[in-house]
Parts: C-alpha cells; sequence; structure tokens
C-alpha cells in the first residue's frame, strides 16, 4: 500500500523542492522511495512561521498524508530569550494537532537550523540566534519525549554544522548546494525511516493522549 508523504515547511522546504526539480543537480532529481511511499507532496512557505500550517489545515487534509516531516519555525526565533518557550509551545500544539488526525501515521519535526553572520544577521545577531536555536531544539526533544514517541519524533539534519565544510549560502541563511545535499539526505532517511515505521504503527486515533 502507498503511502502519501507531506514535506512541509519554511524557505528551506521551497529551495529544496527547486533543487529536487533542477536538472543540474542530479544527486537531488530523485529522492529514491517514490516507489515503495507513494506520493509525496512539498508545501514550502518563503518566510514561513509556525502559523501558517493553520492556513495550510484544509490542503493538508486534503493531501491526508500518512508521513509528515516539518522543518518551519526557523522564521519565529528571534533574538529574545524569552521567546523560545513560545516558539516551542507554538510548535507542539500543531505537531499535536497533525498528529492526532486519523490518517498520520508519523510525524517527523526537523531539527531548527543554526543562522550565521551575512545579509540578515551580525555576527551578534547570529550568535544570539544559535543559542535561542539550540534551547529550543533541546526542548523540542524534551518535549517530544513526553508525547507518544512512536508518532512524533524530532530528527536531527546531520553534517550540517561541519566546519570543513561550507554548506551555507553567503546570505548565512540558507544551504548552498553542498548543504542542500546533506538537506536532502537527512530528510530521504527521515522518509524511509518513517516507511517502515509506519507499517507497524495504528493510527494516531487509536492512541489514547494525555
Amino acid at each position: 500500500m502507498s503511502r502519501q508523504v507531506l514535506i512541509y515547511g519554511d524557505s528551506h522546504v521551497a529551495r529544496l523542492k527547486v533543487a529536487i526539480d533542477d536538472i543540474d543537480t542530479p544527486l537531488l532529481t530523485d529522492f529514491g522511495v517514490d516507489q515503495a511511499m507513494g506520493q509525496i507532496e512539498f508545501i514550502g512557505r518563503r518566510g514561513g512561521h509556525i502559523s501558517d500550517i493553520y492556513n495550510d489545515m484544509l490542503v493538508i487534509q486534503s493531501i491526508k498524508p500518512q508521513i509528515i516531516f516539518l522543518q518551519i519555525a526557523g522564521n519565529d526565533i528571534s533574538g529574545d530569550k524569552n521567546n523560545v518557550h513560545e516558539v516551542v509551545n507554538s510548535m507542539m500544539e500543531v505537531v499535536q494537532l497533525l498528529a492526532s488526525m486519523s490518517f498520520v501515521k508519523v510525524v517527523y519535526i526537523g531539527q531548527l537550523l543554526y543562522r550565521f553572520p551575512g545579509r540578515y544577521l551580525s555576527e551578534v545577531q547570529a550568535q544570539q540566534y544559535q543559542q535561542n536555536v539550540k534551547a529550543a531544539n533541546a526542548m523540542i526533544t524534551d518535549r517530544v519525549s513526553h508525547i507518544n514517541e512512536a508518532h512524533v519524533l524530532w530528527w536531527k539534519i546531520e553534517g550540517v554544522k561541519k566546519p570543513s565544510l561550507p554548506v551555507m549560502h553567503t546570505d548565512g541563511v540558507h544551504f548552498n548546494e553542498i548543504g542542500m545535499k546533506f538537506f536532502f539526505k537527512a530528510i530521504r532517511n527521515a522518509l524511509i525511516h518513517g516507511f517502515h515505521k509506519s507499517k507497524s504503527l495504528p493510527n494516531t486515533s487509536q492512541i489514547k493522549r494525555s
């Protein structure tokens, strides 16, 4: 039985879709999981925020994804330390809403990504942003461990902090071609993991939630 898959997020997802469609990036032209998993849908909102998911809920319900990968909240994080708890609370509210839908088997929360000095952030601003992202990732991981972790998982984006490799665009926010390949590989691994995991899981509507 094929499975509907939704990759939802901000400009990272929008750029990933462009990279996959670009014939000049052959390593990104095939997820390699389509035949096994069924249709893969992308919703990438440039400048997107967590709240956009509510606006897209009818579209998500029409897709009826069994596996969802979220790469969102980077634009919700600010330089204000007090902002982190608010962002994490908003993230977990929408994640639990998605996971409660009868057709959803697994929701993956992609690791919030660092930003670096460049077009948008100064050195000081980037340092504060990274501290907030680190704190948010830790909080999300902890929150996930206290809900039904079989259906909601935090997913690490491997390789994007390698100091020996330039993975970021000069704007300090988005991936360059090298970084995009790491991003692509991380999501591909999550989808393969989700495909195998979802075969053994009941619908989330059958799970009692606290």
